[in-house]
């Protein structure tokens, strides 16, 4: 089957570096002999490493389209892995991107595939790949970035006792202050009711003397 879309370069090369994120460009080009809009779709066999921009889209006839393809900061050595990506490419009737229906329903030869090889190679200060991907720093920032990073977390574990703490004292100072509130309310209540106990017993008091006096002058 012809070829639809030209990818350059033919391999995906990336400085061989930890703790930070590097990128690398794809320029894929319409060489469709039909001047037909090619579609396009690419897959990796690691995608939580990588991000890929746009990962499918459309590219026009004789157009170019260049795909941004991002490594997520590793923390092993990555010149270990024998990543892949696999570009898959079929001409678009419509001129728009297939939707993955669409996809499904494309013939297997219909579709033309491509695949590339992910090569880390050591990188120089203040170098660049070939390709574009941006160079790893010097050989002492690993240790840098884990030292800040290790700074950082530190930071804010302090700040998360310190907010801890911070509410402890606060729920300590609202429960003595309910206590102190349940305390001056039961005071109230027992001066109320002594209050009104008194002046039941005047009352009595008021009433056997005004009784004794009724009988002592006759009444």
């Amino acid at each position: 089957m012809p070829s639809l879309l030209s990818v350059k370069p033919g391999e995906i090369v990336f400085p061989n570096t930890l703790y930070q994120s590097v990128n690398t460009t794809l320029s894929l080009t319409n060489v469709d002999g039909d001047k037909k809009a090619v579609a396009f779709k690419i897959k990796t066999t690691a995608p939580r490493n990588y991000l890929v921009r746009p990962s499918s889209g459309v590219v026009a006839a004789d157009a170019t389209v260049d795909v941004q393809i991002i490594l997520q900061p590793q923390t092993s050595d990555p010149s270990l892995n024998t990543d892949r990506f696999l570009i898959q490419a079929t001409t678009s009737a419509t001129g728009q991107p297939l939707e993955r229906d669409e996809w499904a329903r494309v013939a297997k030869a219909d579709i033309h595939e491509q695949r590339l090889h992910v090569i880390f190679k050591p990188a120089e200060e203040g170098s660049q790949t070939k390709d574009g991907a941006v160079a790893a720093v010097p050989s002492a920032a690993p240790t840098s970035s884990a030292n800040i990073a290790a700074g950082e977390l530190r930071g804010k574990y302090d700040e998360l006792v310190q907010y801890t703490l911070s509410i402890e004292k606060e729920k300590s100072k609202l429960e003595k202050e309910l206590e102190a509130n349940k305390a001056r309310s039961a005071v109230v209540a027992r001066s109320s009711s002594g209050f009104t106990t008194m002046q039941l017993l005047i009352s009595m008091v008021i009433a056997v003397i005004i009784s004794r006096l009724a009988a002592l002058y006759g009444y």
